[in-house]
């Protein structure tokens, strides 16, 4: 939604809340004016809402100034590695792979075993 100069971006969610729903509101809040013109020069901030049946609905609000130098050089980075020629290093894991149903006959980085989790904490 557009008033003016001020923009916000409202990504409604269902699920729980993760760290990437925040970042995918971000790319919207930088590309957004970039990509269409009758946005270009409006600041957007966002939001993510998350709704759903079990639940309380809850919203988490992204200020304007998310979009900083930081975010920019981060983001760039991100996708000079996806579009850049040298394909990303592979670093699949036991955990990723057990939920693949891709064979190792088409996956030859395919990680395979038993998953074990061990941790140690001081609490217990």
């Amino acid at each position: 939604a557009v008033k003016g100069r001020q923009g916000v971006v409202i990504d409604a969610k269902t699920g729980k809340p993760r760290a990437s729903d925040v970042a995918q509101v971000q790319v919207y809040m930088w590309a957004v004016p970039r990509a269409l013109r009758q946005y270009n020069g409006v600041v957007f901030s966002g939001s993510v809402v998350y709704e759903n049946p079990i639940t309380p609905r809850s919203e988490t609000p992204i200020p304007a100034d998310a979009i900083n130098d930081n975010f920019v050089k981060n983001f760039a980075g991100l996708m000079g590695r996806i579009a850049g020629s040298v394909p990303a290093r592979k670093v699949p894991s036991i955990m990723e792979c057990n939920f693949c149903n891709i064979t190792r006959g088409d996956c030859p980085e395919r990680a395979s075993g038993d998953v074990q989790i061990e941790a140690e904490t001081e609490l217990f």
